[in-house]
């Protein structure tokens, strides 16, 4: 059996399906183990630090480690959005703690106040990745979810097809496989077949032969008693030839 190598457009498919891999599960991988996540910024409100487009990567720390300046993901008090803004006030109002925020490019700080347990897990920026962010921007208005929803359709259908193309292709390998198994058994059950037939005709031969030099020792059997025969005419003259000479000379 031929060992399978792997082309380079198999080894591109293995690279593309690894990246895919990592692209989908390493985010939930890293909140679940770090507290690491990413998050699109999706306007301008942190300008220049900050633009829309932008990604930003935070980590989960306790409520109770926040300070003013930090850049951290809330809930707005009034809205209820998440939004991603500086702190500009902290205060301990029992057993919470009042929050305020400001966007950098916002004259005023945000209405509302975010009220916070201080051992809650609060996502705080760490560093961003300019642009990075754009596709998912992009992609969270009207236009963007009917454009990924295609794409998205498209996609899996082209991996569909493909799945389907690369098992029929396996099942034809498998087949010629097995096709190729089996040649040196019909190979050999050929020749075994063979045998018996080669045999009778050797056996064929041998008694055409033995009925010849049979017909050849009668024929020259027959032609040693008509010698013979012969022989013994030819003695019966001779006698009586030389009976009637003595009588002759009587």
């Amino acid at each position: 059996m031929i060992e399978p190598k792997v082309s380079k457009k198999e080894s591109n498919n293995i690279l593309f399906g690894v990246v895919t891999f990592l692209a989908l599960f390493l985010p939930v991988v890293l909140h679940a183990v770090l507290g690491i996540a990413f998050s699109p910024v999706l306007s301008n409100s942190m300008k220049p630090g900050m633009s829309a487009g932008d990604l930003l990567i935070t980590k989960e720390v306790p409520a109770k480690q926040l300070k003013v300046g930090d850049i951290v993901i809330l809930r707005n008090g009034v809205s209820y959005d998440l939004f991603s803004h500086r702190i500009v006030s902290i205060k301990l109002n029992g057993s919470e703690m009042d929050i305020v925020t400001k966007g950098d490019a916002n004259p005023v700080a945000d209405a509302g106040i975010a009220k916070v347990n201080p051992r809650a897990m609060i996502p705080k920026a760490i560093t961003r990745a300019p642009w990075l962010g754009r596709p998912i921007v992009y992609f969270s208005n009207h236009k963007g979810n009917l454009i990924g929803g295609f794409l998205l359709i498209v996609g899996l259908a082209f991996g569909l097809l493909r799945f389907l193309a690369r098992r029929s292709l396996k099942a034809e390998a498998r087949k010629i496989d097995e096709l190729q198994m089996d040649e040196p058994f019909q190979l050999e059950s050929t020749i075994t077949h063979q045998i018996p037939a080669s045999a009778e005709v050797a056996n064929f031969e041998v008694v055409q032969a033995e009925k010849k030099s049979a017909k050849k020792a009668k024929k020259k059997a027959k032609t040693g008693q008509q010698s013979n025969a012969k022989n013994q005419s030819e003695s019966k003259k001779d006698k009586k030839n030389a009976k009637k000479k003595k009588k002759s000379k009587k």
